[in-house]
């Protein structure tokens, strides 16, 4: 989805509503190891007023992650509502929350912008579910559908480690 600078400009003042759907396919690197794909609807105004676009925007993303204890894939539903400010690369003194855009672009791409909203949004260690149990590290078993596997060391290890005088505590917890 491009905005034209060129239209906004010209008609500086007046709002022009927009929407789309866009698929962002992670780039390699942090992303890649997040996300998998995400499906990104959007609708917004944008307006051009003191030299800066400005952007009313609300994103609703359906992003497909691999979980970081079971390797399991899950969907995850963000949605936010975000007011952009871009102003011209050229401008010194950007704030923080500005987005740049090329001097004398007559068009600006939403897709990077998107994908930051999107991508900034989404935690560090993506879960299935909060009590996702993982994977053995011994035997591999997924434990949220399946137990041990036989002769795994972690169950011979959870029986030897328990001192026969505090079997009785264990009860307790």
């Amino acid at each position: 989805m491009d905005l034209s600078i060129k239209e906004l400009k010209r008609h500086a003042g007046k709002t022009f509503p927009f929407a789309g759907e866009a698929e962002l396919l992670p780039r390699e690197g942090q992303e890649a190891a997040l996300v998998l794909r995400a499906r990104v609807g959007f609708r917004g105004e944008a307006v051009y007023r003191a030299e800066k676009v400005h952007l009313a925007l609300k994103l609703r993303a359906e992003v497909e992650r691999a979980c970081s204890r079971c390797l399991d894939r899950f969907t995850e539903t963000i949605e936010k509502e975000e007011r952009i400010t871009l102003r011209e690369e050229r401008e010194v003194g950007l704030a923080d929350e500005d987005f740049a855009y090329p001097d004398e672009a007559e068009q600006i791409s939403l897709i990077p912008y998107l994908r930051s909203l999107v991508f900034g949004s989404l935690g560090p260690k993506p879960l299935c579910r909060p009590d996702c149990a993982g994977l053995c590290p011994s035997c591999g078993a997924n434990l949220n559908r399946e137990e041990h596997r036989p002769l795994c060391p972690e169950l011979t290890f959870r029986e030897e480690k328990v001192d026969p005088r505090l079997a009785q505590l264990s009860k307790w917890l």
